[in-house]
C-alpha cells in the first residue's frame, strides 16, 4: 500500500512539473504571438503605403 502511495506521489510531482513547464512555455508562446501580430500589423501598413505610392506614381506617369 505504501509503495502504491509513493508511486502516486511521484506521478503527481511529475504531472505538476509538466504542467508548470507547459504553462511557462505557453506564456512565452503568447508573448511571441503578440509580437508577431504587432509586426504583421506594421507590415500591412507598410504594404499599403507602398501600394498607394506605386499607384500615385503610375497615375502621374500615364495621366494625360
Amino acid at each position: 500500500m505504501e509503495a502504491q502511495l509513493e508511486r502516486i506521489r511521484e506521478h503527481v510531482k511529475i504531472l505538476n512539473h509538466s504542467s508548470e513547464r507547459m504553462s511557462r512555455e505557453l506564456v512565452v508562446l503568447s508573448r511571441r504571438m503578440e509580437r508577431l501580430e504587432t509586426n504583421q500589423s506594421w507590415l500591412m501598413k507598410l504594404i499599403w503605403i507602398v501600394i498607394s505610392g506605386t499607384a500615385v506614381v503610375i497615375f502621374k506617369v500615364f495621366a494625360p
